[in-house]
């Protein structure tokens, strides 16, 4: 049968407009399979409701608020630098190259490749079954906290120069108990053991102002608590600062400026630290110096005394490593008081008739 040219025209035009519809349709991706999109993973993951999280929590490793916010901003790093590629074919080379070109920290590079792992390993659950890819371990570049001087505590802890006498007792609870900032930021009366003379550290104030039930865990794991003693000065301080502010059990001890309800902010405990090491006129020069110090000043002071094992209890450290790393102040010290000892034995290896001297031997 022979079709008129109007007829061939009409179906030519419909096949046209039809492909037109194709090319403007977005691109198909398969649900399961090898050839599953890398977006198509990564934009699941790292949600509260999501099956991604489902699973974490049902194998035991939960993650909090933050940790999930920090996961989905790399997985939508991922998705704008990979995301139209099958997950098969992601190359671990190229990850590592994406990140030797970027100016971030060791432990920046390090998380993004355990999400990059986290990744692969989800894709099981869409039909493909890749291994996890190999990476080399990024070297943590961040420079660790110094310690304080006995010079410099000196005149760091000197009241005259503070117009927040609170400030004060905040330092003085970092360098006597060996707190962290985020721990003497959620301070409370009820932690104060008076007839013990001792602070019993249940928990710390996050960034976002929320208070842990636990000192330094991860979520899921048991609760980790810990008792430090109280030198008479710091616990008689904090008793006069309880009755002067009038605090309950769990009113926080040091807290901020428009809102007493809520802890003292990061942003007021470090500018202020700068104010005073700035007045009592201590040089860093190259050395770093922060909150983190007096803790490590601590840990360092009662190493003198006590075993590491026993530190390490008080302090709440993990890894003996740390431990003896801010050890090194100890050495400086007793490296400084050698000088009498070097000239001593000068004199008794050059006495006359010593061996060796002038080349003789004692035979």
């Amino acid at each position: 049968m022979l079709l008129k040219n109007e007829s061939i025209q009409k179906i030519n035009g419909q096949c046209v407009r039809e492909a037109e519809r194709e090319k403007q349709k977005p691109p198909q991706e398969n649900v399961i399979g090898d050839n599953i999109l890398v977006k198509t993973i990564a934009e699941k993951m790292y949600f509260p409701e999501s099956d991604h999280m489902k699973r974490r929590i049902r194998s035991g490793k939960p993650l909090d608020a933050h940790s999930m916010k920090e996961g989905r901003a790399v997985m939508r790093t991922i998705i704008i630098l990979w995301g139209d590629k099958p997950i098969a074919s992601l190359k671990a080379e190229e990850i590592v190259q994406y990140l030797s070109d970027r100016n971030r920290s060791g432990s920046y590079k390090s998380n993004f490749v355990s999400k990059v792992k986290e990744l692969c390993r989800e894709a099981c659950w869409y039909g493909c079954d890749i291994p996890t890819p190999s990476f080399p371990v990024f070297k943590r570049n961040t420079r660790k906290t110094d310690t304080f001087t006995d010079w410099e505590l000196e005149r760091y802890f000197n009241p005259d120069i503070y117009e927040d006498p609170d400030m004060y007792l905040f330092y003085l609870c970092c360098l006597t108990a060996g707190l962290r900032p985020g721990e003497t930021r959620g301070l409370r009366p009820k932690q104060i053991l008076s007839d013990r003379k001792a602070l019993m550290v249940d928990g710390f104030v996050k960034k976002n102002g929320a208070r842990t039930a636990y000192s330094k865990k991860r979520p899921g794991e048991y609760l980790k608590l810990r008792i430090v003693p109280l030198p008479d000065l710091t616990l008689r301080l904090l008793k006069e600062h309880i009755e002067r502010k009038r605090l309950k059990d769990n009113d926080f001890c040091f807290t901020g400026k428009k809102d007493p309800s809520r802890p003292v902010t990061e942003r007021y405990i470090y500018g202020y630290m700068a104010r005073i090491i700035k007045k009592a006129d201590i040089q860093a020069w190259d050395r770093k110096l922060t909150i983190n110090s007096f803790r490590h000043t601590y840990a360092a002071s009662i190493r003198r005394e006590l075993p590491a094992g026993t530190v390490m209890k008080l302090v709440g450290r993990k890894y003996i490593e740390m431990m003896e790393f801010y050890n090194k102040r100890n050495f400086d010290e007793t490296l400084a008081g050698l000088a009498g000892v070097e000239t001593a034995v000068q004199k008794l290896l050059l006495k006359e008739g010593t061996p060796g001297r002038n080349g003789d031997e004692q035979k």
